[in-house]
């Protein structure tokens, strides 16, 4: 076979393998084909991701805060948490009220005296309300009442500081080796009011805080709706749950006193007793005997204890399995809370941006100005320059002798008095940090799983907050950050630099240094006097009675001895050798 034959074969070949590749089907039959490359630029498809602009503006998992009616679809986005089956949507009332309207402090600490040994008994409770009928369909209200305690001052400055959420406290009820549950009562018609208006929930919150732990809120006057949540328990009746927070900080600076609910129950408890018996051996004679006994007895049980959690423990609330709707609900109120502070420390976080962009921009106007101001200047300089030396070869062309009298009068003039320099004081670097500022900007600073802050936040946590108001564009977003040197990074792999927001906050300026005053002239013998008195006091303990006589021990007693005359003298027996014999001369003369 010639070799030219065997390449026409291969050659056949490899057409029909690459025939057959065209005509392959991917994976199973009934798929499509391998698309046939086409020239020109392929037509876009979505990807999975979605939208580029969601992960370029960092919004992923990012939600606006003004929304108020929030259907079960959203809520699915917003909570990355389990949801009650029944829940159909939620009403944020907080998020259409601002920070000066809500006026929930974060820096009053109330005291929940949770050592304290008062108890109450458990209401007795006859049958569940009914519900009531509300715009024609049966409707249960239940009002959860969220006590809540500031953050304490830190005492220990050099410690790691916690995250804000971590001092934030909610005051809440525990079940005895159970769940917590917030304090609150189901709305009654008969005893709160025929319809469920904002001061019927009000007295429905402070009986089922009488009745859980023994709190008096009734001294409380604003009370916040907080966020409601709406259900379908059955097909026929509907069921809210209302939170609302009131404002103990205004009522109870001194303290909050629960009590542990209980109850009593009767129950049958084995006892050891001693009795005596006579001795079967000896009858004159008893022993004792020690014997069981069964007797029925009322017995304490804790069916509610005062508990407190921080909001940082509410936020990670695992509803278990199967879910608990209290847990449920405790967790979403605390969504709802922190998503308040983002929002309200975010505003404050856009104002400190706008106002640091706004002096950049002034100082970039006013580096313009000095820059143009130097060049006139400069210019001005060369221009008068040139025009004194044509003068000056002017004067030089008209008389040589007369330039040469006038060169030494400008010599003479040039010579300027040499003044002495003032000594400058001395100045010192100090830093002031505005507590203030770093709030805001430590909230969205938080580090799991210890919650401790580390001073700097990324872009893409400020970037994502600030497009949450929906009323900035990617331009201004940009911008604001690049005032803060803050860019978009060129590259999408690169990283943009953090914002160290300690910087933002430090202001630092030179001070003269505080010098000692010096003492007065009574004050300053006071003090060569004691350090005599010490130096002489060493000088003796040195010295032994029977010591060898050397020059430093005839020194010694040459010293004592002139001590003793200048006090025999009324002289001032303190000071050295040669002061001592000065004092003495003069006092013989």
């Amino acid at each position: 076979v010639s070799t030219q034959s065997t390449w026409d074969r291969q050659r056949a070949l490899d057409r029909q393998l690459r025939r057959k590749r065209n005509t392959m089907y991917r994976g199973n039959a009934g798929r499509r084909p391998y698309p046939v490359a086409q020239s020109g630029p392929a037509p876009y498809t979505p990807t999975a991701a979605g939208n580029p602009l969601i992960e370029q503006c960092s919004l992923r998992n990012k939600f606006p805060f003004d929304q108020v009616n929030r259907p079960l679809v959203h809520l699915l986005r917003r909570h990355k948490r389990q949801l009650s089956q029944d829940l159909t949507g939620a009403t944020a009332f907080f998020a259409t009220q601002t920070k000066e309207d809500l006026k929930i402090p974060l820096s009053v600490n109330i005291d929940f005296n949770l050592k304290s040994t008062a108890t109450c008994d458990v209401p007795e409770y006859t049958t569940a309300p009914e519900a009531s009928l509300i715009d024609g369909k049966k409707t249960r209200i239940f009002v959860r009442v969220m006590i809540l305690s500031g953050a304490k001052d830190e005492d220990d400055k050099t410690k790691t500081k916690l995250h804000l959420s971590r001092r934030l406290q909610f005051l809440l009820a525990r079940k005895e080796h159970g769940n917590v549950t917030a304090l609150g009562a189901e709305w009654v018609p008969g005893k709160d009011g025929a319809k469920p208006t904002e001061e019927a929930l009000k007295k429905t919150a402070i009986r089922g805080a009488k009745e859980m732990m023994g709190i008096d809120l009734s001294a409380c006057d604003k009370w916040v709706k907080f966020v409601e949540l709406s259900y379908n328990k059955a097909d026929d009746e509907k069921t809210k749950t209302v939170f609302l927070v009131p404002n103990v900080w205004d009522h109870f600076a001194a303290g909050i006193e629960p009590c542990a609910q209980v109850r009593e129950e009767e129950k049958e408890v084995t006892e050891e007793v001693e009795e005596e018996e006579a001795d079967p051996e000896d009858s004159e004679k008893t022993k004792t005997v020690k014997k069981k006994v069964t007797s029925t007895k009322k017995v304490k049980v804790v069916e509610l204890r005062p508990y407190e959690m921080s909001l940082n423990s509410l936020l990670d609330l695992d509803p278990g399995r199967p879910a608990n709707d209290n847990l449920i609900e405790l967790g979403l109120f605390a969504d709802c809370f922190d998503e308040m502070l983002q929002r309200d420390f975010g505003i404050q976080i856009l104002e400190i941006l706008k106002r640091l962009q706004s002096e950049a921009a002034k100082a970039k106007v006013e580096a313009e100005k000095k820059r143009k101001r130097e060049i006139e200047e400069a210019e001005a300089e060369k221009k008068r320059k040139i025009e004194e030396a044509e003068e000056a070869k002017k004067k030089k062309l008209e008389d040589e002798e007369k330039e040469k009298e006038t060169e030494k009068e400008k010599e003479s003039e040039k010579k300027t008095e040499v003044k002495v320099a003032e000594p400058k004081p001395k100045m010192r670097v100090q830093h002031t940090v505005d507590q203030e500022m770093l709030l805001p900007f430590q909230y969205f600073d938080k580090q799991p799983p210890t919650g401790s802050v580390q001073g700097h936040l990324k872009r893409e946590v400020l970037e994502g907050m600030l497009h949450q108001f929906g009323t900035l564009t990617k331009q201004q977003v940009d911008d604001v950050l690049a005032a803060v040197n803050i860019r978009r990074p060129a590259n999408r792999g690169q990283a943009s630099p953090p914002l160290y927001y300690i910087k933002l906050a430090t202001t630092t300026t030179e001070v003269p240094v505080v010098e000692e005053e010096e003492k007065p002239a009574e004050a300053k013998k006071e003090d060569e006097k004691a350090a005599a008195m010490d130096e002489d006091k060493k000088e003796e303990e040195e010295g032994e009675e029977d010591e060898p006589l050397t020059e430093e021990s005839l020194g010694r007693f040459l010293l004592k001895d002139l001590r003793a005359m200048c006090t025999a003298r009324n002289l001032n027996a303190v000071g050295k050798k040669a002061e001592l014999i000065e004092r003495i001369l003069k006092g013989s003369d």
